[in-house]
Order: C-alpha cells, then sequence, then structure tokens
C-alpha cells in the first residue's frame, strides 16, 4: 500500500473515532481521478499493444504459410549461383497468380532466365500410373533456358538455343536433336551445366508452366550468402 493510501486511512480512522463523517477533498478526490485515468490509460494501452503484436505474428505467420516456402538446397547443380546448403525463400506461384490484380504481370509470367522451384519425380521402373505416383520425389530449382516453341541443338559439345545462341555445355543428354519445346511446358537447367541433372535428360523431362510452385527469391541463410538470387 502506498503511503498515500496509509494517510487516508489514518483520516478516516479518526474521523470515526471523532464521530463525525469523513469525505475526501476535492483536491484529493481530483487526484484519484487522474490517477485511476491514468491507470486505466496503461492498462488500455498495454491490451492494445498486447493485441497488436499476436495479430501480428498470427498475420505474418499465416502469410508466409500461404504465401512462401523455405527450402534447403542439396546438391551443387546450381553453382555459382546457388550452392548446397543454402536456405532459400521462394514466393509461391499461387499467391503471385492470386494477387494478379495488384503484382505486374511481367513478374508473374514465367521467362526465360527465371529461376523456377519444380518437383522432380524420380523415375519408376513400373509403367502402372499408382506406382509412378509413389516414386520418390524432391523439390529442385533450376534455371528457365527455353519455353514452349524454342528449340534446341547440340554441337561440339555445346547446346544451341534457336540455331543462334550458345546456353551451355551438352553434359549428360539422351535427347535426340534437335529438340523443340512443347507449348506450355519449359527447358530447365542448372547454373553447373556439368554436373545437373535436367531437361537434357529424358528422365527429367520439361516441366509444364502449371508445374511450378514457387519462385526463389533471396538466400536466408548460410549469413554471408543472404542476399537476393538472380
Amino acid at each position: 500500500m502506498s503511503h498515500k493510501m496509509t494517510r487516508r486511512a489514518e483520516m478516516r480512522l479518526a474521523a470515526v473515532k471523532r464521530g463525525v463523517d469523513w469525505a475526501p477533498s476535492a483536491d484529493l478526490a481530483q487526484r484519484e481521478i487522474r490517477r485511476t485515468r491514468r491507470r486505466l490509460y496503461r492498462r488500455h494501452r498495454r491490451n492494445v499493444l498486447l493485441f497488436i503484436i499476436i495479430f501480428s505474428l498470427l498475420a505474418g505467420g499465416a502469410i508466409f504459410y500461404f504465401g512462401f516456402d523455405l527450402v534447403t538446397l542439396r546438391g551443387s547443380g546450381m553453382r555459382p549461383t546457388l550452392n548446397g546448403g543454402d536456405m532459400v525463400i521462394c514466393v509461391k506461384q499461387s499467391m503471385l497468380n492470386r494477387l494478379m490484380g495488384i503484382i505486374p504481370e511481367d513478374y508473374r509470367k514465367i521467362k526465360q532466365n527465371d529461376l523456377v522451384l519444380v518437383r522432380y519425380r524420380q523415375p519408376s521402373q513400373a509403367e502402372d500410373g499408382e506406382e509412378q505416383e509413389a516414386a520418390p520425389s524432391m523439390l529442385v530449382i533450376k534455371r528457365v533456358i527455353g519455353l514452349g516453341g524454342d528449340t534446341f541443338d547440340s554441337g561440339g559439345g555445346q547446346l544451341i538455343l534457336n540455331q543462334e545462341s550458345l546456353v551451355g555445355d551438352l553434359g549428360y543428354s539422351d535427347l535426340i536433336y534437335p529438340v523443340q519445346v512443347p507449348a506450355g511446358r519449359m527447358f530447365l537447367m542448372g547454373d553447373d551445366n556439368a554436373i545437373s541433372i535436367d531437361s537434357r535428360s529424358r528422365a527429367f523431362g520439361m516441366p509444364s508452366e502449371a508445374d511450378v510452385e514457387a519462385r526463389p527469391l533471396a538466400v536466408v541463410w548460410p549469413l554471408f550468402a543472404i542476399g537476393p538470387v538472380s
């Protein structure tokens, strides 16, 4: 109990002993009112701050859960852009599509040289559809080298796009060239052409643009590698 409250109790007790009614003075009553208002204001401010913190955490968690993926890269097929062990934050393509009225189409549309996150399903030995679905799969990050209508050819150990641009080493490839990318599909490659497993392999294939799960934005771990990816 504070000193002021103790003094008031003593005054009330003395008045009772004298047989008179005791009431606080107008000045004392005003001070008590101001004290009560400050106490209620501090409590209200604390409750509002607590609500804002909880709401921000819930909203941020929901946005991250529905709008972003956190992927740890394995393998070295994307060196030097990305390395094995890098933790990459990716924005989900489904969220970009839902925000079509806000995010410009030029950003939402998949273009040549974009990085994409797709699911690679390892080939199954069986022909049965159910067993194909049960085959192991993994999320991989690759670069879009060609889109529907583009043609790839080989020459001198190099991969040639539309008979004019050298896009990388031929590396391991079991395709029969020239190869044209079907409409709506993508020809993907890793930045380290020599070791990357990508669309140069029939097993990997040419994923559909609809198969893009997310678009890599930035490396968030390790600390020395933090920054946007492109």
